[in-house]
């Protein structure tokens, strides 16, 4: 049986592709990332790189419970130590929407879907 947090991570990767995106997933989230993605920018030519927390949930509220709170934290903390952008992506499967939060500053208590 497929968890639904690899679907999520393996469509966020499908969605990013169309941006030029390669992602790599990192399998078992020991940190707290769930995909890595690293692409050529179209413009500038210089490396990008961008690091992702993929969430999935059925009702219209996410929380941030002590586990994403930590995550949010430690992105924080590796979007200044290594001057790379940090996301948090919520998936609402039951409304079919997502949310793309940049990590900055405080951890919110909650997203709710529009």
């Amino acid at each position: 049986m497929v968890k639904k947090g690899y679907r999520a991570e393996k469509r966020r990767i499908e969605e990013m592709k169309e941006g030029g995106w390669i992602g790599f997933r990192v399998s078992g989230s020991v940190g707290a990332q769930d995909i890595i993605f690293i692409r050529k920018d179209p413009f500038t030519g210089e490396l990008e790189i961008r690091i992702e927390q993929v969430k999935s949930t059925r009702k219209n509220k996410f929380y941030f419970d002590k586990q994403a709170r930590s995550e949010w934290m430690r992105l924080r903390e590796l979007s200044k130590r290594l001057g790379v952008q940090c996301f948090f992506v919520i998936y609402f499967t039951r409304n079919r929407k997502k949310k793309i939060l940049k990590i900055e500053g405080d951890c919110p208590e909650n997203i709710t879907v529009s």
